[in-house]
């Protein structure tokens, strides 16, 4: 799954990685091995799958979420958006801010 969102969404495979929190030789045994990830894993990868989902519908185009979520934000203690949705409280904030640009409101 995570291959194959990372390709569908035309984004940078080693972010997304970052974010589950699995690195590119563990993925790749999973993968050889056919086995699941683990239930954090899972989580991180469907939270992700949604933050980056809601950027695309925020901002219209793939390549515009990608610069927005990759981009240090002052809101977020100066980390990247991907970076900081890292847990359900983190992802929960960005959530909140994309909403706000999408419907304008204050962010």
């Amino acid at each position: 799954v995570v291959g194959l969102f990372a390709a569908s969404m035309a984004v940078d495979r080693s972010a997304i990685l970052k974010t589950i929190g699995i690195d590119k030789a563990t993925l790749r045994r999973r993968e050889q091995n056919k086995k699941l990830l683990d239930p954090p894993q899972a989580e991180a990868t469907i939270r992700t799958m949604e933050l980056v989902t809601l950027a695309v519908e925020t901002f219209g185009t793939v390549e515009k979420a990608w610069l927005w979520l990759k981009k240090p934000h002052p809101l977020l203690e100066s980390v990247s958006p991907l970076e900081y949705a890292s847990n359900q409280y983190g992802a929960e904030k960005v959530k909140s801010m994309l909403y706000a640009i999408r419907f304008a409101g204050v962010v």
